[in-house]
């Protein structure tokens, strides 16, 4: 339980991991004053936990570093090299070798098992006679 004056501070172990996350002092200073004048005279037992809550909601910290690249961009960019030149045509010749009576029966039968449909209705809506 704590209780909330002027003099009120947050506990090291939260200044530190705020800090290190990337805010900095003059962040947390101003939304200590925020913080203080909201909560002032109240008693709470989880003064800390509201106080990085207020921090973290507040937005993105000034000292937030850029993290290394580690060549992802390269990679994208070499698939994207790499793509086939017939894809298109690979994935139609896929798609019509899955649509034969005995995947359309498969279907129908989730459908029917999943909703509840019954099966004449089912067969009907995938086209198996």
């Amino acid at each position: 339980m704590t209780d909330i004056t002027f003099h009120w501070r947050p506990c090291k172990r939260t200044s530190s991991a705020l800090l290190k996350a990337g805010y900095s002092q003059d962040q947390l200073n101003s939304i200590g004053k925020i913080f203080i004048e909201r909560y002032y005279g109240q008693i709470l037992d989880d003064a800390g936990n509201r106080f990085s809550k207020m921090v973290r909601s507040s937005g993105a910290g000034h000292n937030v570093k850029q993290k290394a690249d580690n060549g992802a961009l390269k990679a994208v960019l070499a698939k994207q090299q790499n793509k086939s030149k017939d894809g298109e045509k690979k994935v139609q010749e896929a798609r019509e070798g899955n649509d034969s009576d005995d995947m359309r029966r498969a279907m129908a039968h989730m459908v029917t098992n999943r909703f509840g449909t019954p099966a004449d209705d089912a067969l009907k809506l995938f086209g198996v006679n």
